[in-house]
């Protein structure tokens, strides 16, 4: 839910005063040059919380066709053909297992960028560059962990009867999109296993995140029966290829749909982008001048 300013409802809330416990717009304060990176509120002077964009962004169903073109943009597009493409020429043997495993891995570190770059508030892709180079391959084993770990949790209930690990299931894949965001944001594997972590996301974002699986699923659904459509049109070889693309493009669009999830509810989940670094204010020129427009 948006929450907007105390004494302009219709305009968003950018600052928050715990003193006060009142919400501000962009327009009811103007910091003076000695609070640094904060603003003062216009009642009592006291330093205010920076709320980010959240109140300001929109919804991410309004966005779905921004994120079937997100992969479409060129470095997405020059990645998914490197790492799809390569492999055909090394040919099916030890060198080729290899390198598609490490292909795999510089993928799925470059998917987790997509969710950082987003959820900060930039709609562009990561350059290309940055899927080889830098730190961050560690989210790759991280992701293989908590995958693992949930393979544990399984058979694990197992032990209680069919009955609990089917349970467990379902559990974990209704919680698998808050995994990946625990896990983007904190890098904590235990935390992105964690079910008392992972309800507690998913009820502190409430009913949009059952919105964002029904979204995930149609995209998933999608992709398996393209997948299914290209293994029955083509010869192997050139299905692998297709298939492979088309695996990319889509996990790209899921990546960038939890990113920009994130983006949209930082302030449910405690996150503040960085992109929202917030500017000096000088709507009302002075905060006399934003007391009075608030006082009349």
């Amino acid at each position: 839910m948006k929450d907007y300013c105390h004494y302009h409802p219709v305009d968003p809330a950018i600052w928050q005063c715990s003193q006060c416990h009142h919400q501000y717009c962009e327009g009811c304060s103007s910091r003076p040059a000695s609070s640094g990176t904060r603003n003062l509120c216009p009642l009592c002077n006291q330093p205010m919380a920076y709320l980010g964009s959240r109140n300001k962004v929109e919804p991410f169903w309004q966005r779905m066709p921004s994120f079937f073109k997100y992969p479409l943009k060129q470095d997405p597009v020059l990645l998914m053909l490197f790492c799809t493409l390569l492999p055909i020429f090394i040919g099916q043997n030890l060198i080729g297992l290899v390198l598609v495993l490490v292909l795999t891995a510089i993928q799925f570190k470059y998917m987790y960028s997509v969710i950082e770059t987003t959820s900060n508030g930039h709609m562009d892709p990561p350059d290309l560059i940055s899927a080889f180079t830098g730190g961050g391959f560690s989210i790759v084993f991280q992701q293989i962990g908590v995958l693992f770990l949930m393979g544990l949790m399984v058979f694990g209930a197992a032990h209680l009867g069919n009955w609990a690990a089917t349970l467990m299931v379902v559990f974990l894949v209704l919680a698998l999109p808050a995994s990946i965001i625990i896990l983007a944001l904190e890098q904590n594997i235990v935390q992105a296993v964690h079910p008392l972590r992972l309800v507690s996301l998913m009820l502190s974002v409430g009913w949009p995140y059952l919105v964002l699986y029904a979204n995930l699923l149609v995209v998933f659904f999608a992709m398996s029966a393209l997948v299914n459509l290209l293994n029955q049109q083509f010869s192997v070889e050139v299905a692998n290829a297709l298939t492979g693309l088309a695996a990319s493009y889509f996990l790209l669009m899921i990546f960038n749909m939890l990113g920009y999830f994130l983006y949209e509810h930082q302030g449910a989940l405690g996150f503040t982008a960085d992109e929202d670094t917030p500017e000096p204010t000088d709507v009302k020129g002075t905060p006399e001048m934003a007391r009075a427009d608030i006082f009349l």
